[in-house]
């Protein structure tokens, strides 16, 4: 663990029963915007001015507020209050990095994602940069790293993990408990991307319930792309000369 951090408005400042699952090693499974609405997941957004959150779990310092946010169509929304969450930020795959208490985050459960404001970071003196894998936050020795890319057909999506504290480990974003229902990409992804028969196999022993039908894995197909085979021979005559 480094330095604590505390993320607030003005400035840049028990115990629960684990359960028992198929812990992975892994990054989370991004080819659903499912994944954004796990109460852990924050995105980076540069469009928000505020800082909101659509669950409360683990939440302290509870105050009312009744702010409304605009959308990007629709009538304003009010939040139902403003909260302290004390948690711990974990890259990708789930490893703790840096406690954190994200200081009035405004709940409001008619939210579909927490969001984190990017711009109201930076007036806050923290400085982004950012390539196609992650955006970057960082203050001093403080850092939030977006590593969490969801693309879509036109851009891609850019999220942290930052799980409350005393929360049951989620290594690769997941404990998958026995009876849990998905489809067959999700498990293809969870369990390293093995063949259809296979993933099958492995989770009717683990007890999941797998959807019927299959899609191709773009990521399986280019690992086994092949380059084509092109003619090493000519029958043109050498360049004496640049054209």
């Amino acid at each position: 663990m480094t330095n604590a951090q505390v993320l607030n408005d003005e400035e840049s400042k028990g115990d629960e029963e684990h359960e028992l699952g198929l812990v992975l090693q892994q990054a989370f499974p991004t080819h659903s915007l499912e994944i954004l609405k796990n109460p852990y997941i924050w995105v980076g957004d540069t469009g928000a001015t505020t800082n909101t959150c659509h669950s409360k779990e683990g939440c302290v310092n509870e105050q009312e507020n009744n702010a409304l946010s605009m959308g990007i169509e629709g009538k304003a929304s009010k939040c139902h209050s403003e909260v302290d969450i004390p948690g711990t930020i974990c890259n990708k795959y789930g490893n703790e990095v840096q406690d954190v208490t994200l200081k009035k985050r405004r709940y409001n459960p008619k939210a579909n994602f927490n969001l984190l404001s990017s711009t109201k970071s930076l007036m806050d003196g923290w400085i982004m940069t950012g390539d196609q894998n992650a955006i970057v936050m960082k203050k001093g020795n403080n850092e939030i790293r977006f590593d969490i890319g969801i693309k879509t057909k036109t851009g891609a999506i850019f999220a942290a993990y930052i799980k409350q504290r005393n929360a049951p480990e989620l290594q690769g974003g997941m404990i998958v408990k026995e009876g849990s229902q998905m489809c067959i990409e999700k498990a293809h992804d969870l369990l390293g991307h093995s063949h259809e028969d296979a993933t099958r196999a492995t989770a009717k022993c683990l007890g999941w319930e797998l959807s019927k039908g299959v899609r191709t894995c773009q990521s399986c197909a280019e690992s086994k792309a092949k380059q084509k085979i092109v003619t090493k021979k000519t029958e043109g005559k050498k360049a004496k000369k640049p054209n």
